[in-house]
């Protein structure tokens, strides 16, 4: 399956490219207004390995509708869920154990 944004597979490993964040980098963060690559400078790059998150469900999906009311014409229907996602292996348990790992260019 491609993945919205794909533009390559190595070895294993697909690389996304992705246009929703400023080009330039800098020192404050990874919203950074654009600016020109000097001194080997290059956007960042993220990698996300295998086992990455896990999500915990409490309710599954699910559709409600609205007891009627009004001799039928107040009707309602919503989406519910409870749940939640997280890091399985955050660094803080280990740098060899980690799943995400940024890597950045020099200064």
């Amino acid at each position: 399956m491609i993945m919205n944004g794909e533009i390559g597979r190595y070895d294993g490993v697909r690389f996304i490219e992705q246009t929703y964040r400023a080009k330039g980098g800098g020192s404050s963060g990874m919203g950074t207004p654009a600016g020109t690559w000097t001194n080997a400078k290059s956007d960042w790059i993220v990698f996300f390995g295998e086992d990455t998150v896990a999500e915990a469900v409490a309710v599954p999906e699910e559709i409600r509708g609205k007891i009627p009311g009004d001799f039928g014409r107040d009707r309602g229907i919503a989406w519910y869920y409870l749940g939640g996602f997280g890091i399985v292996h955050p660094t803080a348990a280990g740098a060899a154990q980690a799943r995400i790992v940024m890597w950045d260019s020099a200064a």
